[in-house]
């Protein structure tokens, strides 16, 4: 090889190191960049997490008593039965057995089999240990008093007189 040929070769090396050095140093100020914003939304999203923990512990400290159970009927009566605001009333040990007696806000109030059966089927499968107890209808159709008629056209609706759930503690004993 000529010393020329030697030269030009040594000169496309050193191009070539200079670019891949440069190559290299942008990728790795690529890579540093992103390890240091990730670092920053790490701790930005800690410190959210950390904030919604100090906004729930009250309402979950709110939601350990009887409220919750009053306020998951109440969404269960308007949401998924359609049976209007009731009005919920715990009676008993909030850590032991808790009766929850219903009334309805509508004094008149008239509702088919089905609404009353998505309440019921609501309250007993979504809360746990609650338990219908005493429920109460009458045929909300001439008064609600005499037989309730057979046959396919009969009136469908019903008077609620009494409902109450009990709400078990699996730690105390009944008798």
């Amino acid at each position: 090889m000529s010393n020329r040929q030697i030269l030009l070769l040594l000169v496309i090396l050193t191009a070539g190191a200079a670019g891949g050095r440069q190559w290299a140093k942008g990728y790795h100020d690529l890579w540093d960049e992103a390890l240091v914003d990730h670092k920053k939304r790490y701790v930005s999203i800690i410190e959210n997490a950390l904030e919604v923990k100090e906004r729930r512990d009250p309402v979950l400290e709110v939601a350990a008593g009887n409220s919750s159970y009053q306020s998951q009927l109440q969404q269960f009566a308007v949401e998924s039965s359609s049976l209007g605001n009731i009005t919920v009333k715990p009676q008993g040990d909030p850590d032991g057995d808790l009766r929850l007696t219903v009334e309805f806000e509508d004094p008149e109030h008239r509702y088919d089999r089905s609404q009353l059966a998505s309440f019921l089927y609501n309250a007993e499968g979504r809360i746990p240990r609650l338990r219908t107890t005493q429920f109460t209808i009458r045929p909300a159709g001439s008064g609600g008093r005499g037989k309730v008629k057979t046959g396919a056209e009969r009136e469908d609706t019903w008077h609620v007189d009494r409902l109450i759930f009990t709400k078990r503690s699996p730690t105390q004993r009944s008798n």
